[in-house]
């Protein structure tokens, strides 16, 4: 997370009727803004960076956005027109981005401007895929159901995303707490130990020794060992505005022992929700994958959709498609072609976000009791190693007393 902080472009350019065009939207790195526009077949005239000083606290939350998503479904199902719900959530809106957000919001679409047009106008908090389901919804006249789909989603897809941070978060902390605790006995306890150990003339045992010399070695170089962290820090930073490295990243990431596969199957869950939820709408599949290329949340899977999106608008089929790509399960590719087969591929996509995200929950509960002991029993080694190695030529003194 620390890592993907994304910047607002502004661009003009052409489309391919020739027709030009302005916008903005989101990106890691001025590379990949360039890339969205030529997946979209856009070809940008200018392209630049929109900076936004983020000052008293004017950009919004996911959690804002998912409760907007929220009351206007609730409001809209309840008959409101959509005007007069936004200008009932504006009235409980206490933070001053949001109440910006929905002031212009009430104002353009009192004007008779569409509610999915103003909505790409803030692309760093509502995607493609949110803003396409929101024109369905526009197109048949039931908005309504539009914005129950997306609270759904974006319930379901928070839900599981909060399950892994959360199975994340507590090794995270004890290897913190570990780092910082055996920081101190390099730093404080050691030096102590070492000038007993010093006034007593004896020769220390070869594992003494070593501990000692690595906290010599940590007190004299501390500050070159944070400037070289801070650029460690730095240098990720900066890669990750680079395609090549993102999409390095994102391989690591699928191939890491126990925690990658929890995450391809978490893509899965993320693709197959994204793809019943714009399908159920009556969105063209072109058109649904394109939009659930940009929800993965992986670059592999990403531009492997693109690359299925093709293939599926030249008239392969979409479990072939995807079994071609060697990125899916058979349990993904099987339910898709009976999907396919049947008629029922809306059913089918629904099923396959249920089993997965069903194995992801149970993984990480499973991953949680397998890490927790795990980690106690790695620093329980290495603190009482540590604490063990420096008592050693004590226990050298007794034996010989």
């Amino acid at each position: 997370m620390l890592f993907n902080q994304e910047r607002t472009y502004i661009y003009q350019g052409v489309d391919t009727n020739g027709q030009k065009v302005s916008g903005k939207l989101t990106a890691m790195s001025k590379p990949l803004a360039q890339q969205q526009l030529d997946d979209n077949g856009l070809t940008s005239v200018n392209l630049h960076s929109n900076f936004n000083f983020r000052f008293f606290n004017k950009s919004l939350s996911k959690k804002q956005i998912n409760d907007f998503t929220r009351s206007l479904a609730t409001l809209l199902q309840a008959g409101l027109p959509i005007v007069t719900s936004l200008e009932i959530i504006k009235k409980e809106a206490k933070h001053y981005g949001y109440e910006q957000l929905l002031t212009r919001l009430i104002s353009r679409l009192s004007i008779g401007h569409s509610l999915s047009d103003e909505l790409r106008f803030w692309p760093q908090y509502f995607s493609s895929f949110y803003c396409e389901l929101v024109e369905a919804g526009e197109s048949v006249g039931r908005i309504d159901e539009s914005f129950v789909r997306l609270t759904d989603y974006l319930e379901h897809k928070e839900k599981l995303r909060n399950k892994i941070n959360k199975a994340m978060m507590y090794p995270t902390a004890v290897l913190i707490v570990a780092f910082i605790v055996v920081g101190i006995l390099m730093v404080k306890v050691i030096p102590s130990f070492e000038d007993i150990f010093a006034s007593s003339g004896r020769a220390l045992p070869e594992p003494t020794r070593l501990v000692i010399s690595w906290s010599e070695s940590i007190q004299q170089n501390w500050h070159l060992i944070l400037v070289l962290l801070f650029f460690i820090v730095v240098a990720i930073k900066f890669a990750c505005r680079f395609h090549w490295f993102c999409l390095l990243k994102d391989a690591v990431i699928l191939k890491l022992p126990l925690f990658g596969p929890i995450m391809t199957k978490f893509i899965y869950a993320n693709i197959s929700q994204a793809c019943h939820t714009l399908f159920s709408a009556g969105i063209p599949i072109h058109q649904v994958l394109h939009s659930a290329a940009k929800s993965a949340g992986n670059l592999i899977y990403k531009n492997a959709l693109l690359e299925i999106q093709a293939q599926v608008s030249s008239g392969t089929m979409l479990h072939i498609a995807m079994e071609n790509k060697h990125l899916f399960s058979d349990t993904f590719i099987q339910l898709l072609a009976i999907g396919e087969e049947s008629g029922k591929l809306e059913y089918c996509l629904l099923k396959i976000n249920n089993i997965y995200q069903n194995e992801v929950e149970y993984d990480i509960d499973k991953l949680t009791n397998l890490i927790e002991p795990s980690i106690m029993v790695v620093l329980g080694i290495l603190v009482g190693g540590l604490v063990l190695v420096m008592y050693l030529p004590i226990f050298d003194m007794s034996s010989s007393i």
